[in-house]
This record gives structure tokens, sequence and C-alpha cells, in this order.
């Protein structure tokens, strides 16, 4: 049976794998859940010069502006996307522990990612932290990630 560690270091070997056989070449990479799907399309930013009137030195001065182009960044796209997809899943285990502790009736305040309940509630969010994460199964957040992302890609 393989630990927890060995089970990371899979998924992310997973990832990588991905990255290098076809996410690259779709258009965009989305990442889904219960709640929202999340679309990453970083295309290469092209640097325009403008002159603006500095009012403080009474001179001109030029500026340079990164825009948008329609040459997709596969750099930004590899390095951003495993990052991108723990991060969803992570505002998604946030919300499901917020709708379950509303659930039963406890108070539940956030701030980025803490979670703030009264002290008679307290013990209750571990174990309700846990228990979502518990029931995240990871085979199938990799294979509906894959069909999106290649399977899906390669049927259009």
């Amino acid at each position: 049976m393989l630990d927890r560690s060995s089970t990371c270091i899979g998924l992310v070997s997973i990832h990588l794998l991905l990255l290098y056989t076809g996410i690259l070449f779709v258009p965009q990479v989305l990442y889904r859940t219960d709640f929202f799907t999340t679309v990453q399309d970083y295309m290469k930013k092209d640097p325009i010069n403008v002159w603006v009137y500095d009012r403080i030195h009474k001179k001109r001065r030029q500026v340079t502006l990164r825009v948008p182009s329609e040459t997709r960044d596969k750099r930004k796209t590899q390095v951003s996307t495993f990052v991108n997809f723990i991060h969803q899943k992570d505002a998604y285990i946030a919300m499901n522990v917020i709708l379950e502790m509303l659930n039963q009736g406890s108070p539940i305040y956030t701030v980025h990612d803490n979670f703030i309940t009264t002290a008679d509630h307290s013990k209750k969010l571990p174990d309700t932290y846990v228990n979502i994460f518990c029931k995240m199964d990871p085979l199938s957040i990799i294979n509906e990630y894959i069909y999106h992302n290649v399977i899906d890609y390669q049927e259009k």
C-alpha cells in the first residue's frame, strides 16, 4: 500500500506527464469542481510604448505597457497549471467545509484560507475538514482532468 507522500508524488508525476504530452496543445486548460469551472488560457504579452506627461518633472516620459497577444504562453501554462489545479481543489475543500459547518448549525467565518468559529463549535472544524478531504477521490479527479483537457479536446 502506498503512503500519502508516494501518492502525492504520483499525482504530480501524472500531471507533469499530461503537460508534456498534450495539454500544451489545447487552447485552454479546464479545471472543474461541483461549484465552478476554471479556464486557464495564458497569452504572451507584447510591449507597447506610450508617452505620458510627468507633471512633477514637467516633461514627457515613455512608458511600456504589456498587452496580451494572440500567441499562447506555453511556458507560463506549464509552470502554473499544477499550482492552479491545487488552488482550485483547495477552494473546493474550503467551500465544502463552509457548507458542512452551516448544515451542522455551526457559525463559520473565513479569512483567506483560515476558518473561524465559536469555541463551542471549534472541535467540529478539524473533523469536518478531514472528512471532506478524505471524501475526495484522487483517481476520479485526475480522470476528469484528463478527459476534459485531452480526450474531449481531441474529439472536437
